[in-house]
């Protein structure tokens, strides 16, 4: 079947019960049911474009059944288990699966949109229905090219797979993985992640679809998990709000200059009807621990989003920081914004952030200044040793034809913001069809920018520096590249880019992170890496490091590698393509990874596909992949690429010699 046309004759055959479904005061007429879908292999189904998909729903929601059955909410005390056969009746109608309904909303209202373990479980189940014979295994898988050995790193360490330690470790997706070394103590770090399914083992219950929480006292050589505070531990679960299920979402992990580790994430509320279960909300809480991650105690609300904003409207995509810095470098007097906490996010597509005075209890908002015809999504924050915030966000075209990397400052506690400053347009877009490159062509890879700036004291002190994904075109987003530019004179001007991955591949490299070593004032980029693949799906980490304030990059890293701690552990990479790899999360990897920098050694931290891929021999899927890279400093500090000694900034151009 080609094309528009014979798409409405799919859906005129498919657009009736399926299992005696039918209201009685529906009117009824004699069609096929399901039996329509049985001549469309699961490849043919796959090759469907999302706009294919589009049109059917379009026609789907004028069906009084579909009405019907979104609009039953299940029966009081049901739990929402696909495997219980209570949302059959309804996937044995649906002409396309929850999960591409998911993506067409997400599209059209350009949200993060993180897939729940329910919907994944619903979008598993749909293909059981439909596709029995065809989805099962975990797809073919060709060998990996030769990668060239690490040039330039000292020492990459062994990757490690973190959820798999504990005697009962998570069995399902962890995505969308933050990390963070304790300054005071490098051998504490903690890692959070998204997840699906519980985890439980002794006293430990984290309920349905948490955030999940990892440490470790040795660097990252042995990891431990444990759980985030649930929705009523912060008191937001309460029968009135009307949630079936609560979940978390998009972790954020950071210390303070006490020892104390944060947290800072989503609850989410969802709802769920007789087809599937969808997010009607979304909190902003943060959490706290005094004992390097091991145990976590619900903090602060940053925003009661199911009680303040009402249902269908989201709160999504936060990110943290703290300031850690009593004495201004500028003043050389106290920091009068010393201890506060900045959280940003967007709200419905308008970016806000909010502030804290009293260590993350009390909040108060501010709105960022708006992007005039753009919708915002994506923001990370950075905070000046002189008490000075820093933000990037950004702006998509309605159209998908171009994004924008917006730049803003705070001087008083965040309580005021300067015009935004556009600092680079992209054709790398978050949220359009492009953006579906192999190695993410089911959820879409994302563009989101990261800034961070040199506290270090040393000769790049007061630097910003922002990092971003682009692309030749919008019809080219499959060669995306990395880039960082950076300021000079606190944030006023921004230099031309520069191009942070060496390869010469026509394959992607997307999801950077960026962070600089503050005791060494080196800046670490990292992100995901498909150099290595024929067609673009396995993705490796790679990791580059500046030591001339961002004027050049070093030769690329390779992070991961073999590892005997993955069952597969003679590849070093992940594939999550949904051909190669049709049990693959719908997340995929989510929209990013972590990356923290300290002492001279880079710490990163990944999603990872190798407990069961390229061949399904464990009993885990997608898990958390982390090594530490380390480095020797420079052969000679002083002296820069430019050719200038001493490293004096305001001795040499704002512009890439």
């Amino acid at each position: 079947m080609k094309g528009i046309v014979s798409s409405l004759i799919l859906i005129l055959n498919l657009l009736v019960p399926a299992a005696k479904a039918a209201d009685t005061n529906t009117q009824s007429s004699e069609h096929s049911g399901t039996s329509s879908l049985e001549a469309v292999s699961f490849a043919e189904y796959r090759s469907w474009d999302l706009d294919r998909k589009a049109e059917i729903l379009a026609e789907l929601e004028k069906d009084p059944n579909y009405q019907r059955l979104s609009a039953t909410r299940l029966p009081e005390g049901s739990k929402a288990i696909p495997e219980s056969g209570i949302f059959d009746e309804g996937l044995r109608y649906l002409p396309i699966s929850p999960l591409d309904i998911h993506e067409i909303r997400r599209q059209e209202e350009m949200e993060d949109g993180f897939v729940s373990g329910l919907t994944g479980k619903l979008h598993r189940r749909w293909l059981q229905l439909h596709f029995p014979d065809t989805f099962s295994g975990s797809g073919e898988n060709t060998s990996p090219k030769p990668i060239p050995e690490n040039k330039k790193a000292q020492e990459v360490s062994s990757n490690h797979n973190v959820g798999a330690f504990e005697p009962v470790p998570p069995d399902e997706y962890q995505g969308e993985v933050q990390i963070a070394v304790n300054p005071l103590d490098p051998t504490q770090i903690v890692a959070a992640s998204n997840s699906w399914g519980k985890l439980e083992g002794g006293s430990l219950d984290c309920g349905e679809g948490p955030i999940l929480v990892f440490y470790s006292m040795d660097e990252g050589e042995n990891w431990h998990n444990t759980c985030a505070p649930r929705a009523e531990d912060y008191g937001l679960e309460e029968p009135l709000r009307g949630c079936d299920m609560t979940t978390g979402s998009d972790p954020e992990v950071i210390w303070d200059d006490q020892g104390r580790a944060y947290l800072q994430y989503m609850a989410v509320c969802y709802q769920c009807n007789t087809l599937t279960c969808y997010p009607a909300g979304a909190s902003m809480v943060v959490a706290r621990s005094v004992n390097g991650g091991a145990s976590w105690a619900a903090h602060g609300i940053i925003r009661d989003g199911w009680k303040q904003d009402g249902l269908l409207k989201m709160n999504d995509k936060n990110f943290m920081e703290i300031d850690t810095h009593p004495i201004s470098s500028e003043s050389g007097e106290a920091n009068p914004h010393y201890g506060n906490q900045y959280v940003c996010w967007d709200r419905d597509h308008d970016e806000v952030i909010a502030y804290s005075t009293d260590g993350g209890v009390q909040w108060t908002e501010a709105d960022l200044p708006g992007l005039v015809g753009l919708p915002e999504i994506g923001c990370e924050l950075a905070v000046s040793d002189t008490g000075t915030v820093h933000i990037v966000y950004q702006g998509i075209d309605p159209d998908y034809q171009f994004q924008r990397t917006y730049y803003s400052q705070s001087s008083d506690g965040g309580r005021t913001w300067t015009q935004p400053q556009m600092l680079a347009e992209e054709h790398f877009v978050s949220f359009s069809t492009g953006s579906n490159i192999e190695a993410q062509d089911e959820r879409g890879a994302s563009n989101f920018a990261f800034i961070d700036v040199d506290n270090s004291g040393g000769a790049c002190h007061g630097a910003l520096y922002t990092v971003y994904t682009d692309a030749p075109s919008v019809d080219e987003q499959e060669a995306a590249d990395i880039f960082v530019i950076r300021s000079i004179d606190g944030g006023t001007s921004w230099s031309a880019p520069v191009r942070v991955n060496d390869d010469d591949s026509p394959f992607a490299q997307f999801h950077p992170a960026l962070s600089v070593d503050q005791s060494t004032g080196d800046v670490l980029v990292v992100w995901q890496d498909t150099r290595n693949s024929e067609q673009g799906r396995k993705i490796d980490i790679y990791l580059a490091r500046s030591t001339d304030c961002g004027l050049s990059f070093e030769a690329n890293i390779r992070v991961s590698a073999p590892s005997p701690e993955f069952p597969n552990d003679d590849v070093s990479f992940s594939n999550l393509n949904t051909a190669d790899n049709p049990n693959a999360n719908p997340n995929q990897t989510g929209d990013y990874i972590g990356l923290d920098a300290f002492g001279g050694k880079a710490y990163v931290s990944w999603t990872d596909s190798r407990e069961y891929m390229p061949r399904p021999l464990g009993s885990q899927e997608e898990n958390i992949g982390m090594a530490v890279v380390s480095f020797a400093a420079p052969e000679d500090p002083n002296i820069f690429s430019d050719g200038f000694e001493g490293g004096n900034l305001d001795s040499w151009s704002n512009q890439n010699p």
